[in-house]
């Protein structure tokens, strides 16, 4: 039986009210990851520490997110989350979780290439945190945004299992993600592809139109399809529920496009 394209849904989870503290977005987020997953149709979810929130032990937020098929967990998060910048970040942490919760696959290095983050973590970090990871079968994931694709990041994916690509600015730059993509899988090669896809603008802190919506999400649907990408992520419960006219429409589109195979 082949994979059905929602069996491979994702959100980019993160604690209600998160986002607001760095963006500047309207209206007020209370739904929660897991709120967002079963709205969205979503099996599968990446939980991220954003701003630094929530703060350990995380076994209450791990608990909240039973019911998923599959859970990544973040090993550094985001850039203003600076516990993290210790060179090894939330590992054990992670690997701990790992051991109380079936469903736990990988650990993620959210917001990693940045310039005041990245010398914490050589690729030699890299490698000692995959093989810790591998030791209880979980996977090493990272975020790559388009414009850090000619930063020489190539040693430091080499030591990463999954690669998840953004394009950070939306309204500029998302017409040319199929080049950008096209490029980072070269520099990647033989490895597990996601797309992350936003209903915001955070570079501009502004919407994203509905002709971009549906221009990502069909792209997104055909390298899916041509087996480019293993997964989509959508980002995020924290924006599902502000009165975006993005989130109802990317709501029926994924139900629209759920029973999709290759």
């Amino acid at each position: 039986m082949s994979e059905k394209f929602k069996d491979a849904f994702w959100l980019w989870g993160q604690s209600p009210g998160s986002h607001h503290i760095t963006a500047k977005l309207p209206g007020v987020n209370r739904m929660t990851p897991i709120e967002c997953c079963r709205e969205f149709g979503i099996p599968n979810c990446y939980r991220v520490v954003m701003s630094g929130f929530p703060n350990k032990p995380y076994d209450p937020e791990a608990e909240a997110l039973a019911e998923c098929r599959q859970v990544v967990w973040s090993i550094t998060g985001s850039l203003d989350t600076k516990r993290n910048d210790d060179g090894i970040g939330d590992l054990y942490e992670t690997l701990r979780l790992a051991e109380k919760f079936p469903n736990f696959t990988g650990g993620v290095l959210d917001d990693f290439f940045n310039r005041s983050r990245i010398g914490f973590f050589p690729p030699e970090k890299l490698a000692f945190m995959r093989e810790k990871l591998h030791g209880k079968n979980l996977k090493l994931h990272v975020v790559v945004y388009d414009h850090e694709l000619d930063w020489g990041i190539e040693k430091h994916l080499a030591e990463c299992d999954v690669i998840t690509f953004w394009t950070w600015n939306g309204n500029k730059n998302l017409r040319s993600h199929e080049e950008n993509f096209t490029k980072l899988q070269k520099m990647a090669p033989d490895k597990e592809f996601r797309a992350g896809f936003y209903m915001w603008d955070y570079r501009n802190s502004t919407t994203l139109g509905l002709d971009l919506m549906e221009f990502q999400c069909n792209d997104y649907l055909k390298w899916y399809k041509d087996g480019r990408i293993d997964g989509l992520i959508l980002c995020s419960n924290c924006i599902a529920d502000i009165g975006l006219e993005a989130s109802p429409w990317t709501k029926e589109w994924m139900k629209s496009v759920a029973d999709e195979s290759r």
